[in-house]
């Protein structure tokens, strides 16, 4: 899971956790994970828009942010990003897609 947090600003966008879709709160700490994609797929279509992944182990949607270019997301290597409300959540995510990737043939995330 990502180290960074943040705070959701009043008067934001409203966030919604991507593995329990609880609606966030203005000023509620939130997490971030962040995920890159798996090879041959083509996300330059939906750079800076959310979209919706299926991880089919869970039997879960989720919603991601798809990094836009220059971002520090994409300059760190990510291509999609997550907003947790919670960090069981975030683990319970981030644990979701590895098992996804495992489930493909792909490496471990890092």
């Amino acid at each position: 899971m990502a180290k960074r947090k943040r705070r959701a600003k009043q008067g934001s966008l409203v966030l919604i956790c991507a593995w329990c879709n609880t609606k966030i709160p203005p000023d509620t700490e939130v997490f971030s994970i962040a995920t890159k994609k798996l090879p041959g797929i083509d996300l330059s279509n939906h750079e800076g828009k959310f979209i919706p992944l299926h991880l089919a182990l869970a039997k879960k949607r989720v919603e991601g942010f798809v990094a836009p270019k220059g971002s520090p997301a994409k300059k760190d290597g990510y291509d999609v990003v997550f907003v947790a409300c919670s960090e069981n959540c975030g683990r319970a995510l981030k644990t979701a897609l590895q098992k996804e990737k495992e489930a493909a043939g792909l490496m471990s995330m890092n």
